[in-house]
């Protein structure tokens, strides 16, 4: 696999974990992810 196909596909499952967890109904998930956009200056409410 490629450089750029490796640094593709490992920022896209990132941002899906990322940003998928903070729609999830677990409360641990949700919380970590949260924690995660707002350590990272991102803002989300």
């Amino acid at each position: 696999m490629s450089k750029p196909l490796q640094l593709t596909s490992a920022f896209l499952l990132g941002t899906i974990i990322l940003f998928g967890a903070g729609f999830t109904n677990i409360s641990a998930a949700h919380n970590a992810a949260h924690d995660t956009r707002h350590s990272q200056a991102f803002p989300c409410h």
